[in-house]
């Protein structure tokens, strides 16, 4: 299958983030504080600047709005799928049959060593409590907990 070109790499970056790991539904703080993970800790040799997103200082630390539309915009294409969860303000976010064949094609643009990094990052923040992957980043990017509403 070709895939649309239209997609952006940093969407690439975005959908073999939702398709990696063991788990298939993820919610949004653990795909923003992945994908910071991944902005911050990728080698540059390994990924090109418009694979990356752009982080600011937020109410639950490094967000990026950026995010929020590539999601948008992936939905409406059919590559990911939402799901509202009862008693939950947010929503779990996961890549589609169509969207997992674009994450195979997308593993050959990205650096082989990214992609992998890419999967334990995910694999990490999908481990972890709300409270313990707040408490990793505040502590190793005290500059983007300057505006949060989680305290210690």
């Amino acid at each position: 299958m070709k895939y649309d070109s239209r997609i952006t790499l940093r969407q690439k970056t975005l959908i073999l983030f939702l398709a990696a790991g063991n788990e298939d539904k993820i919610d949004p703080i653990r795909i923003m504080k992945g994908l910071f993970l991944f902005a911050k800790k990728t080698p540059d040799d390994w990924l090109s600047t418009d694979a990356r997103y752009e982080f600011v200082p937020y109410s639950y630390g490094p967000c990026s709005f950026q995010i929020y539309s590539d999601i948008d915009g992936l939905i409406s294409r059919g590559l990911v799928s939402e799901e509202q969860i009862q008693d939950q303000s947010w929503k779990y976010y996961s890549v589609t049959d169509k969207g997992r064949e674009i994450a195979q094609e997308s593993r050959k643009e990205i650096h082989s060593d990214a992609v992998g990094f890419l999967e334990r990052i995910r694999e990490f923040v999908s481990s972890v409590s709300f409270r313990n992957l707040l408490a990793v980043i505040y502590r190793e990017y005290p500059d983007y907990a300057v505006n949060s509403v989680f305290k210690f």
